[in-house]
């Protein structure tokens, strides 16, 4: 504990003291019920976080209306007073553990995706309709609030402000961030009202502080209100920084008790889910600036992995108090453990947005790539199998690792076998760039769970169908990964798999090319770009990167373009040589690039051939990951973690 003075040294937020400095930021996760209720699956997914040590739990964007103002489809709800009894549930739970807890109030605005065929128009300060949601809903243009609608909705805020409060809430944090409702009305870049509401600083700064005025009014200037702020809103014409210190300035003075920052409205949200090619605590110098101004708490946030970074931040007085986000899903005891000294027990997070991106944007449930009980904290609990079985797990990447890890806690008597001399699988490749270090953390905590699970791990051991056999085992779960795609064209031998380069078996001259850009061949350019290779990344498609979500791309993307990195896209490799490749145009034009290397990064294959060899011959075999079908960490995770409990 001693070496986390700041973080375990109290704070009050108002009237309220948080026990801690770490706050678990507001995430949507689409976990309530149809009618916005609170469910057991909710309060299960909070209660452990606050079971794992966190100082204050924000409950994610809480609708204040029935319609139109949701965030997510399965959005937790306060419109209503018959939502107060569940959540007082979650309030008591959270509590009994010893953490405060708040709740988000939002109206979405202009940023609302609607429901089909439910025929609600979006409203906003003016009619200007979010570019990205406009991909959705297409022509849909947002309809200008009168003076009248906006008074409606002040109040909105305000009453489900005092429901909160009634629900045994410590504080409410209205959503003023990421391009919401409050968030078009400061913005200039989305109000272009010229009434009270809009036409100068002053007005644009009116709804918020109505907001404030309102909810102080029935609730009493003695529950904590926080505001969640944008640093910036990272497009041209939105929110600077130094619109924000004076936003903030005003907010104090209306008497807010705290403030989070963050940054980014929808087109700009990778500046909020940040993905790894952003460096750790990347936003935590604006909150910097925003704390220089103001005398209240100020909440910092922006890809803070553990407890050490949290510390350092505190210790530097940059802020008072720091959320992590993404981390806590991964792990929900991560406090604890650091708290306890078990620091080489918390699970990282990758920051590979497979939980918002992939999942909450695609109207999904939140899911974590590597940790399958997020969410199903109940379902996923692990249980003493019925009998131990002898269990033997081929393969020793991430779902080998998993499944062998759940399976001998579970009480099985469980083996794993690696052909190779260490354990990560794809992992060990993929960990090797410097913005990839989160990998490198993930392969050492598997690695370690999996022995002191009580694993028996053999590496060096490449076994055939015979050999399994012989073993004799009850259960078999196959992880054998995939290989790398070589392609059918003249001269392929004459290349290496970036699998290769990356770990260090191919060694790269100083004029590579890079054929494929998908992930891998884009990652691999970036890496031998740092080595001050000359690379020449080639892509048969229109785009690059097309294999990651909408935002981890455009964060790719702009770091290629800030590289010595050439790309061409829309060319085919058509043949490689010892000097280079020759490239073919969508027009059939043929052009020779020179190259002293030539990597490609043009896919897997499974590797199948255990699969085909054992069928029928095992009573129980498995197969998980890559040698089902490529894919990234959370498909072999998830299915490791759901076999393994099977058994």
């Amino acid at each position: 504990m001693n070496r986390y003075i700041h973080i375990f040294d109290p704070i009050k937020i108002g009237i309220i003291e948080i026990p801690n400095r770490i706050v678990m930021p507001a995430m949507g996760t689409n976990f309530a019920e149809a009618d916005g209720s609170v469910g057991s699956r909710l309060i299960n997914y909070y209660a452990a976080r606050a079971r794992g040590g966190v100082g204050l739990i924000t409950v994610e964007t809480t609708a204040i209306t029935p319609m139109g103002g949701r965030a997510i489809p399965a959005s937790v709800s306060l419109h209503d007073g018959r939502f107060i009894p569940a959540l007082r549930e979650l309030t008591d739970i959270v509590h009994s553990y010893g953490a405060k807890i708040s709740i988000q109030l939002n109206h979405v605005g202009r940023q609302a995706v609607l429901e089909a065929n439910s025929g609600t128009i979006p409203v906003a300060p003016s009619p200007i309709p979010c570019p990205l949601c406009s991909q959705v809903d297409v022509g849909v243009i947002p309809k200008e609030l009168t003076e009248k609608e906006i008074e409606v909705i002040i109040q909105k805020f305000s009453q489900a402000a005092l429901r909160a409060r009634m629900a045994g809430f410590d504080a409410v944090e209205v959503h003023g961030a990421h391009g919401y409702l409050i968030g078009q009305f400061l913005s200039p870049l989305t109000n272009k009202r010229e009434d009270s509401f809009g036409g100068n600083f002053d007005k644009r700064m009116l709804f918020a502080l109505k907001v404030i005025q309102e909810i102080q009014q029935l609730t009493g200037k003695d529950f904590p209100i926080i505001i969640r702020l944008n640093s910036d809103d990272a497009i041209e014409g939105g929110l600077t920084i130094e619109d924000s210190k004076q936003i903030a300035i005003r907010l104090e003075e209306a008497g807010i008790s705290a403030i989070s920052v963050s940054s980014g409205i929808y087109p700009t949200l990778h500046r909020c889910l940040a993905p790894p090619y952003y460096a750790p605590a990347f936003l935590i110098p604006f909150a910097a600036e925003i704390k220089r101004v103001v005398n209240v708490p100020v909440i910092g946030v922006g890809r803070i992995p553990d407890l050490a970074l949290a510390e350092e931040i505190l210790s530097k007085g940059e802020v008072d108090l720091v959320a992590l986000g993404r981390a806590l899903i991964a792990d929900p005891d991560l406090v604890n453990k650091s708290k306890n000294g078990n620091e080489e027990d918390i699970r990282p997070c990758i920051y590979c947005n497979f939980c918002c991106m992939d999942r909450l944007l695609s109207f999904m449930q939140v899911r974590c790539a590597v940790n399958a009980e997020a969410g199903r904290e109940v379902e996923y609990a692990l249980k003493r199998a019925p009998a131990s079985k002898n269990v033997l797990v081929i393969g020793g990447g991430p779902g080998g690792m998993e499944a062998a890890r759940v399976a001998a806690l579970r009480g099985h008597k469980t083996t794993l076998l690696e052909r190779e001399e260490q354990l990560g699988g794809q992992l060990l490749a993929s960990s090797i760039p410097s913005f990839k270090d989160s990998h490198r953390r993930l392969i050492d905590y598997l690695s370690l769970q999996v022995k002191k699970a009580g694993v028996e791990v053999k590496l060096g051991m490449e076994v055939g169908a015979e050999e399994i056999l012989n073993w004799n085992p009850d259960v078999v779960i196959l992880a054998t990964g995939a290989s790398s795609y070589v392609p059918e064209i003249a001269g392929a031998d004459n290349g290496v798999s970036a699998i290769d380069v990356l770990r260090g078996r191919s060694e790269a001259g100083e004029r590579v090319i890079v054929c494929g850009g998908g992930l891998v061949g884009c990652e691999t350019s970036l890496h031998l770009d740092e080595q001050d290779k000359k690379v020449t990344l080639v892509e048969m498609l229109d785009e690059i990167a097309g294999d990651l979500d909408f935002y981890s791309k455009n964060v790719l993307i702009e770091r290629l373009k800030e590289s010595k990195i050439k790309v061409i896209t829309s060319g085919k490799i058509v043949e490689v040589s010892t000097k280079g490749v020759v490239v073919e145009d969508k027009e059939g034009q043929r052009e020779s690039l020179e190259g002293d290397t030539i990597v490609f990064a043009l896919g897997s294959e499974p590797v199948r051939e255990l699969v085909d060899s054992l069928k029928d011959k095992i009573k129980e075999l498995y197969t998980i990951g890559d040698c089902v079908r490529p894919g990234r960490v959370h498909n072999a995770i998830q299915e490791a973690a759901h076999v393994a409990r099977e058994i």
